[in-house]
C-alpha cells in the first residue's frame, strides 16, 4: 500500500503558479463579488466605493441602497488596514450611516416572507465585518430601529452580540453567551440570520450559535430608517471600523456564512 505524503516544500515553490486559500491578495479579488452571490442579496456596502456629491456610501448590488453619512462632529472617515477598505466611525462625534423608509415593502423592510423568494429560503440575513476601538455596551452594528424595532444587530454589556428581530408584539433576542468578542482592535465577522418560525442565529467568525425556540414567523414592517453604527433616532453609536457590510432578504445556511467567511478572512488577517 503506497501513501502520499504531503511535499510542503513543492507547495512552497509553486506558490508563485498556484494561489493559495489563505492569502490576502486572492481574497482582495474576491472579497466584494463573494458579496455579489448572496441569496437574496439587498445592498452590499464594501466601503470602499464612495460618492462625492451627497456624500454617500455606495451600494455596489446594483439596487441603489447607497447610505448617507451622518455625525455632529466631522463625517465618517474611510481608510483601508493593509488590503481591507473601511468606514471609520467615533462614537463621540455622533457619526453614522443610514437610509429612510420609503413606505411600506421599502427596500429594508425584510420580512422574511417575500413570495419571491422560494418558502424554503425566505428570512432576513445581514453582517460584515467589525472591528471595535472601544465598548461599553449597547451599541447597534446594523439595524432597523428608531421608534419601533424591526431588526437589529448590537454589542451587549458583556461584549457579547446580539441579535434581534420583532414581529410587533416585542422584539425576540438572542445574544451569544459573551466573551466571543474578546478583544478590541481585532476584526471579527459578524451575521445574524432569521429563518421564520424555525431559527435564528449568530455567527462570529465562523462560530455559529443559534436559537429554535420562540421564533416569530415573520418581522414588522416599520418606518424607521436603516443605519449602520447607529440607531435611527440616533443613538447607541458603535466606536469602531466597519466593512463589506451586506443585507439579504432571505436566510442563509450555514454553509453559505461559512464560505463567506472563508472566502474574506485573509484579508482581515483573522
Amino acid at each position: 500500500m503506497t501513501t502520499q505524503v504531503r511535499n510542503d516544500e513543492q507547495i512552497n515553490l509553486l506558490r508563485g503558479d498556484f494561489q493559495p486559500r489563505y492569502e490576502p491578495n486572492f481574497a482582495w479579488k474576491s472579497a466584494v463579488s463573494a458579496l455579489m452571490v448572496l441569496p437574496g442579496v439587498r445592498a452590499a456596502w464594501p466601503m470602499s466605493v464612495v460618492a462625492h456629491t451627497a456624500p454617500e456610501v455606495t451600494d455596489v448590488s446594483g439596487n441603489g441602497n447607497h447610505l448617507t453619512m451622518n455625525a455632529v462632529g466631522g463625517s465618517p472617515q474611510f481608510s483601508y488596514d493593509q488590503l481591507a477598505p473601511y468606514c471609520r466611525f467615533v462614537a463621540a462625534n455622533s457619526q453614522y450611516l443610514s437610509k429612510a423608509d420609503g413606505g411600506a415593502g421599502n427596500w429594508a423592510d425584510v420580512t422574511g416572507t417575500e413570495t419571491y423568494i422560494r418558502t424554503a429560503a425566505q428570512g432576513l440575513t445581514l453582517g460584515g465585518w467589525f472591528y471595535f476601538s472601544s465598548r461599553s455596551g449597547g451599541e447597534r452594528l446594523m439595524a432597523k430601529e428608531g421608534v419601533t424595532t424591526a431588526y437589529r444587530m448590537n454589542l451587549t454589556g458583556a461584549n457579547g452580540i446580539r441579535f434581534s428581530v420583532n414581529a410587533g408584539g416585542g422584539a425576540v433576542d438572542f445574544s451569544t453567551a459573551g466573551g466571543e468578542i474578546a478583544a478590541n482592535n481585532t476584526w471579527y465577522h459578524i451575521v445574524g440570520w432569521f429563518d421564520p418560525s424555525t431559527e435564528m442565529g449568530i455567527s462570529i467568525n465562523g462560530a455559529f450559535q443559534t436559537l429554535v425556540a420562540g421564533v416569530p414567523a415573520s418581522i414588522q414592517d416599520t418606518a424607521d430608517a436603516f443605519t449602520i453604527a447607529a440607531t435611527a433616532t440616533p443613538g447607541n453609536y458603535f466606536d469602531g471600523f466597519a466593512s463589506l457590510c451586506f443585507l439579504a432578504a432571505a436566510h442563509h445556511e450555514e454553509y453559505i456564512i461559512q464560505a463567506l467567511f472563508q472566502q474574506q478572512r485573509a484579508l482581515f488577517g483573522v
